[in-house]
């Protein structure tokens, strides 16, 4: 039969009250629920941290009571035995203290005696033996037997109180024992037997009471052990009052439930904060580390679990008692590595993880084969341990914060294994004090985690006010630049409003004034120069806000053809020279390295004048008197590339240092000097914007009353091919002097248009439409047609495709559109439908005779 825990009738000087308040008081803290009614899981994570710090707050507190309630257990005295009989004299039963049984006991190898059966065995038929201790020494292997297996008796004598009641209690035996007293079975665990296969194994505390009688008390054990790497007398009997010894059991059990309720409640926490707060690896590991602990407590020491699951098979026990350990310390030290990632090297967890599955590939085995897990897992994931030690030590020496908590928990921790681990093995005699390291170590890592959450949290805090500070500030300069685009654009509106109508006005009036000229030419003359001048500055304010549109597209391309750069810039000045005289300036063009012949480079040679004619124009508009110096200077960088320096040097009255910031802005202009009649504001922006699409940066020097300095510096490539130097030098082909046709809707445009083409000395027709035009072309052959792309009933590139279609290959015309729309992509999309090049609306003589060299150069 099996016996429960002692169950004491008749008890005399039982506890006082303390202690028993102070055992009701562990059971309600640790066991009871912390709230009534089904669990539910906390939406805010605030709840959750009230609900787990409650529960830790109890835990501690239990943890003062359990500590309370050890000052009321027995004291523990030591009693030796000499050739199997204790001390002479009658051992007194004491409500205060109880025996340990110790020393030398009888022990009859491969028998179970009866009590009463020594007398008549033969004198060699038993041995003296110290107990507890293992049988592996004490019984080596016999043939196919293993050390450890067996099965025998030991027996203890010893003069105990007539009529007194004794509690006696014995930890597991072997893996199955019983626990005789005067011949009476007390208690059994599991059914020993001399053969494996009768054999029942069992994993329970042995304990019980008894009537002492007169004369000697024999205490016997029979233990056998068929299936375990080691088997014997393991665990000491302790013999004592029967309160004394219930109170004592009592206690051992409440230690290992309180210990098991204190990592529960660790991990319930943790795993609550991994959830709900932070999903942090270091909390759920911790977590799962604490449930492990927990699962090893309850299989271990008073085998707590064996009374919570009475049916649980010895081979089950025992693959939780292993696999919880298993387990455990790759699940620690993976902690450890995430907790110091910096320190600990990750290789460390690793090897222990690989160890351990492949460990763990045994527990599918027998118990013995189970069993003979133990000092490898002990041996070969102790060592990953000791590594993370070592590292852990530098880093504390390091000062890593937390680093010096965590190894002095895990040195104190370290310690108790490895005592409990000597012990277990028989290699020393002292107490199982793994129990207590592990809480220390687990509580340190409770405040350690909880430490760095406080940190992170602070931090995290920080953080975020820093964070919204720097929006603020963001959001605040984001209106502020907000406020001054739109102040701009509002001003620039204003002014570009202004500009346009100041020329058309001009344009109407002196329209008006030459219809009223009465034959003097001298009048007649200057309102042409007047007529021309407005329309110049209406073309360049369209031109501006053309290019400024343009540049501002994803798909604007520079072109990157052959020019003689030199001449460029001595034309561009030349073209300058008379608008700087009409403000009695002096305009000079200053040359640095210049080279004695002509300089071919690639690049675009439109956008490059626009960038130099701006800088000139600028400089000459905001000077009232003085002088305008260009600088230019040119140096070799590679075999085929050269670097130009471009400077423009004015004696104007300076920028104030508040407008150099918004200066190359689009949409600013310095007001207080701007001459409104001659610019929008947009010249300076367009010139930042070229350069910087040419890889190079305005740069500019002003000083208030001494004038300003724009400079810049260009990388640029030789042109090297002969075919390059003769398209860039080539006048316009003699073949073009053939006749034209100039189609437009607009009446004004045609003749605008035959008129400059005349002047060009080219002969030329005009068409008004798509289908005269497509007329005109079967009646005469055309060399150049000018086709304007927006026509009524058919558009320009409708008459494009039939001219295509019924035209000889060998008798193609030049074909050139003519379009207000300027934006890149659109003349792209031209010339990629057929037209030989593109005239862009407005245009004068110049530009006119470009588009058809252009034209020209594509044709061929």
């Amino acid at each position: 039969m099996k016996m429960a825990s002692p169950d004491i009738t008749g008890r005399q000087d039982s506890p006082g009250p303390i202690c028993i308040h102070a055992e009701s008081m562990i059971l309600h803290f640790c066991f009871r629920p912390a709230t009534a009614g089904p669990i539910r899981l906390p939406f805010s994570p605030f709840v959750v941290l009230r609900a787990a710090g409650r529960a830790l707050t109890r835990s501690a507190l239990a943890l003062s009571l359990g500590a309370a309630l050890a000052q009321c257990g027995p004291s523990v005295i030591k009693l030796q035995a000499h050739k199997g009989q204790l001390s002479a004299d009658p051992i007194e039963a004491s409500t205060d203290q109880i025996y340990k049984l110790g020393g030398q006991w009888s022990f009859y190898p491969h028998q179970f005696i009866k009590v009463g059966q020594p007398q008549s065995l033969e004198p060699h038929s038993f041995v003296y033996t110290n107990a507890p201790s293992s049988w592996n020494a004490i019984l080596p292997a016999k043939g196919h037997e293993q050390p450890g297996f067996g099965y025998g008796s030991y027996e203890i004598t010893s003069r105990l109180t007539a009529g007194q009641r004794y509690g006696i209690m014995c930890g597991e035996m072997g893996i199955a024992a019983r626990l005789y007293v005067n011949a009476e079975l007390i208690a059994e665990s599991g059914i020993p037997a001399a053969t494996g296969a009768a054999e029942q194994a069992a994993t329970e505390v042995l304990s019980g009471s008894f009537v002492a009688s007169e004369g000697l008390t024999s205490i016997l054990l029979h233990i056998s052990n068929h299936g375990y790497r080691k088997g014997g007398f393991w665990n000491a009997c302790y013999l004592g009052h029967t309160s004394s010894v219930e109170r004592y059991y009592r206690l051992e059990r409440y230690r290992d439930l309180f210990l098991s309720g204190a990592f529960l409640v660790t991990a319930f926490f943790h795993l609550i904060l991994f959830l709900v707060v932070r999903r942090n690896p270091v909390l759920s590991l911790f977590a799962l580390l604490c449930v492990l602990i927990t699962v090893r407590l309850l299989v271990t020491n008073q085998r707590v679990l064996v009374e919570l699951w009475p049916g649980l098979q010895f081979a089950a026990y025992l693959r939780l008692e292993i696999g919880s350990w298993l387990l455990a310390m790759p699940v620690g030290l993976h902690f450890v590595h995430r907790l110091f990632p910096l320190d600990v090297p990750i290789w460390i967890h690793r090897s222990a993880w690989l160890f351990a599955a492949l460990l763990a590939l045994g527990l599918a085995g027998s118990t013995l084969t189970i069993s003979r897990l133990v000092p490898w897992s002990q041996a070969g994931l102790l060592s990953p341990a000791v590594f993370s030690a070592v590292f852990l030590i530098k880093a504390a020496i390091q000062r890593r914060p937390g680093a010096l908590l965590f190894v002095s928990a895990a040195l104190v921790f370290l310690a108790a294994v490895v005592n409990d681990i000597l012990r277990t093995n028989d290699l020393i005699q002292t107490s199982q004090i793994a129990p207590l390291g592990l809480l220390l170590f687990i509580m340190a890592q409770a405040f350690l985690i909880a430490r760095i959450y406080a940190q992170n949290e602070s931090l995290k805090a920080a953080n975020e006010k820093a964070r919204k500070k720097e929006l603020q500030d963001l959001v605040e300069e984001r209106t502020t630049e907000l406020k001054i685009a739109n102040d701009a654009r509002t001003n620039f509106f204003a002014s570009i409003s202004h500009e346009l109508r100041t020329p058309v006005n001009a344009i109407v009036n002196i329209s008006d004034l030459i219809a009223h000229v009465d034959g003097d030419r001298r009048e007649f003359d200057t309102y042409v120069q007047l007529l021309r001048r407005s329309g110049t500055v209406l073309k360049d304010l369209i031109n501006d806000i053309i290019d400024f549109s343009k540049l501002d597209s994803a798909h604007f391309e520079l072109l990157h053809q052959p020019f003689p750069i030199n001449t460029v810039i001595q034309e561009t000045v030349e073209m300058m020279s008379g608008m700087a005289q009409s403000k009695e300036l002096d305009l000079q063009l200053e040359s640095e390295s210049a080279p004695q012949d002509e300089l071919l480079v690639l690049g675009d040679r439109m956008r490059f004048i626009q960038v130099i004619l701006n800088l000139i124009s600028n400089a000459i508009k905001y000077t009232e008197q003085g002088s305008v110096t260009i600088r230019q200077r040119y140096s070799q960088t590679t075999a085929g590339a050269i670097e130009l320096y471009f400077e423009v040097q004015d004696t104007g009255p300076g920028i104030p240092a508040e407008n150099l910031r918004t200066l190359f802005r689009p949409f600013q202009a310095n007001r207080q000097q701007l001459n409104r009649t001659e610019s929008g504001g947009l010249g300076l922006s367009i010139v930042d914007m070229l350069l910087k699409k040419m890889d190079s940066q305005i740069q500019l020097k002003s000083t208030v009353g001494g004038g300003s300095r724009f400079y810049f510096t260009l990388h640029l490539p030789l042109a090297t091919d002969p075919d390059d130097a003769k398209l860039a030098a080539s006048p316009l082909h003699p073949e073009t002097r053939g006749p034209a046709l100039f189609v437009d809707d607009n009446d004004v445009n045609r003749m605008l248009g035959q008129r400059m083409l005349q002047h060009l000395d080219i002969e030329c027709d005009v068409a008004a439409n798509g289908p005269d035009a497509l007329q005109a072309t079967q009646q005469k052959s055309y060399q150049l047609i000018f086709l304007d792309i927006m026509m009524p009933d058919m558009d320009g590139l409708e008459v494009l495709r039939r001219i295509r279609s019924s035209t000889a290959l060998g008798r193609q015309p030049i074909l050139i559109a003519c379009t207000a729309t300027t934006m890149d992509e659109s003349q792209c999309d031209y010339q990629e439908s057929g037209f030989d090049a593109v005239l862009a609306k407005p245009y004068n003589l110049e530009t006119m005779q470009d588009a058809i060299q252009a034209a020209l150069a594509a044709a061929t």
